[in-house]
């Protein structure tokens, strides 16, 4: 019997081992790193931009080669190279792009918030000492 106790007991503590553990899950840090995937208009304007030079791209190869007299399945097989390759560098300068204004972005909202807080430290500063603060009850007045 000592046995099965030991087993048992080993038992809630794994119990308790996973339990903690799922516990640390929800304490993960939150993840504040800026990227382009995570942004909606980047992630929509990116997509579009590929497509749209892939399909352009595609279209104008396989026009040029039928007109010079190639075979359908030539003109294809290069159309679709060359729109292939227009896919992945509107990609490549897209998202080149959409960086550089993201972190111009965030520098601009950085800059809101502290002209913010500056102010809000200006104006803090600029009551008169005897004041209130907005949240504080005021001091009763001495009566005689």
């Amino acid at each position: 019997m000592a046995k099965q106790d030991a087993k048992g007991s080993g038992r809630r503590r794994r119990r308790r081992d996973e339990a903690d553990e799922h516990h640390d899950v929800d304490a993960e840090p939150l993840d504040t790193t800026v990227r382009v995937s995570r942004h909606p208009r980047a992630r929509r304007q990116i997509s579009a931009a590929k497509a749209w030079a892939g399909l352009i791209v595609f279209a104008l190869v396989q026009y040029l080669c039928l007109k010079e007299g190639m075979s359908f399945l030539d003109a294809g097989a290069r159309a679709l190279g060359a729109g292939i390759a227009a896919y992945l560098i509107a990609w490549a300068v897209a998202v080149v792009i959409w960086r550089q204004l993201i972190l111009a972005e965030v520098e601009l909202l950085r800059r809101e918030l502290l002209e913010a807080a500056e102010r809000a430290a200006a104006e803090q500063a600029q009551r008169a000492p005897d004041e209130p603060a907005s949240g504080a009850a005021p001091e009763p007045s001495p009566t005689f």
